[in-house]
């Protein structure tokens, strides 16, 4: 049969490929009902391939390690199945199974090759910038993008999604310009679109355009107010705009009832939650209690070292409440996690362990140590993941540090340059 997108596809029946169709709308609208559409779709034939490897994927996806067994199974399945299926099928089982194997570069670059020969394959589309982003690839992120653009138009199915996936790209890489024209543009076409809203507020945010980006993130309000992990994140978007906008002192006023995600247990949400205290810390507010109740609902995810990116601000949100020998246990962990032989080990080896380090010293007040240790991993500290705007935490922790030890003179004019004015300090700088 085939999808929406003109693409082969291995499935029972119509309804089967509208079921999965309505899963990838949802799946690109971050909505809470993709657990409900990626069940439906099993229901209108427990045998599709793709389905199978969408079930992986969002176990993956959910930075949750107890699931991880649960992607294998999938990942089984789906490599059963795509046998007597389509090229493009076997090659999502094989991406797949790669990912839950350890193996995230192998992965990244078989949904990379799909897209090559089937541009319009939203889920390869999605898969490759997620793995790109928390690989901290933004030039191949951008370059994949770019490649495909002159493939997509109006005609084509999710093209205002395509829009909104070229735009962060384009951003990452400092096409702001270009990347808030797309963005914008994919709003326009589909106002319900939070990545789309999302790379415009990063524009905005890398521009210190902070009274702009507060009017815009209230502005698309309905639109993302029910976009699961992508609502709490717009909303941290939005604090990093009042901090600017209506200071420190409005944001903490504001953390529980508008920029926290209640008692959320998701990486992303405890991740928005730490890097907004440390802020709010770093400009010189108290917020100790609120690291210590952030500190408690870390305690599930501790150990099991899925996102590099995440166990960095494990390291530093039980530091920032105090919680030194948790802080220290989780370090050992990742120790251990970078001595293992496998790809997706480099990370904590590299860069995992040492900013963890250097974020646990801040916070016992080495701060020689902090700001030497930050300062030796800026050129490659992209290779952690996110975003410029989520890794500028740990630029404002070096110069903070720096600031207090008595010794900043490497970072004397970069302190003055980000006291003036709020912008970013290249990475590499």
């Amino acid at each position: 049969m085939r999808d929406h997108s003109g693409q082969t596809l291995t499935a029972a029946s119509a309804d089967a490929v509208a079921a999965y169709e309505t899963f990838l709308d949802a799946y690109g609208r971050f909505s809470p009902t993709v657990p409900d559409a990626l069940k439906a779709t099993l229901e209108a034939d427990p045998e599709m391939p793709l389905a199978w490897c969408a079930r992986g994927a969002l176990m993956m996806l959910s930075g949750k390690g107890e699931l991880r067994a649960v992607a294998q199974a999938s990942a089984a399945k789906a490599r059963a199945l795509a046998a007597g299926a389509t090229p493009r099928e076997q090659a999502h089982a094989a991406a797949l199974t790669a990912w839950v194997n350890h193996d995230e570069p192998k992965a990244r670059a078989q949904w990379d090759a799909i897209l090559k020969d089937h541009p319009h394959d939203f889920f390869a589309l999605k898969l490759s910038q997620f793995s790109h982003f928390y690989a901290g690839g933004g030039a191949p992120m951008r370059a994949v993008m770019d490649a495909l653009a002159p493939q997509w138009s109006e005609s084509t199915a999710r093209y205002s999604k395509f829009l909104g996936i070229h735009a962060f790209a384009l951003e990452e890489n400092g096409a702001y310009a270009r990347a808030q024209a797309l963005g914008r543009q994919a709003v326009a076409l589909d106002a319900d679109d939070p990545w789309a809203i999302h790379a415009v507020a990063h524009c905005l945010e890398m521009g210190g355009r902070p009274a702009e980006g507060v009017a815009w993130i209230d502005g698309q309000g309905p639109h993302w107010a029910d976009a699961g992990t992508m609502t709490g994140h717009l909303a941290w978007h939005r604090a990093l705009f009042a901090l600017e906008a209506e200071g420190p002192e409005a944001v903490l006023a504001d953390f529980a009832d508008r920029y926290q995600v209640g008692d959320s247990e998701e990486y992303l949400d405890l991740c928005n939650d730490i890097a907004l205290l440390q802020r709010l810390a770093l400009r010189g507010l108290a917020v100790k209690p609120a690291f210590e109740a952030v500190a408690e609902r870390l305690t599930p995810r501790l150990g099991e070292h899925m996102l590099a990116f995440c166990d960095a601000h494990w390291v530093l949100g039980l530091a920032a409440a105090g919680r030194f020998e948790a802080a220290e246990s989780v370090l050992a962990g990742l120790r251990a996690r970078g001595a293992q032989d496998d790809p997706d080990a480099a990370p904590y080896r590299e860069l995992a362990v040492p900013l963890g380090e250097a974020c646990l010293a801040f916070h016992r007040r080495a701060y020689g140590a902090c700001w030497q240790g930050i300062q030796a991993l800026l050129p490659s500290l992209h290779r952690l993941g996110g975003s410029h705007a989520q890794r500028d935490l740990f630029v404002q922790l070096m110069l903070a540090a720096a600031a207090r030890d008595g010794a900043h003179h490497p970072f004397a004019e970069l302190i003055r340059r980000r006291q003036a004015t709020g912008h970013f300090v290249p990475e590499a700088a």
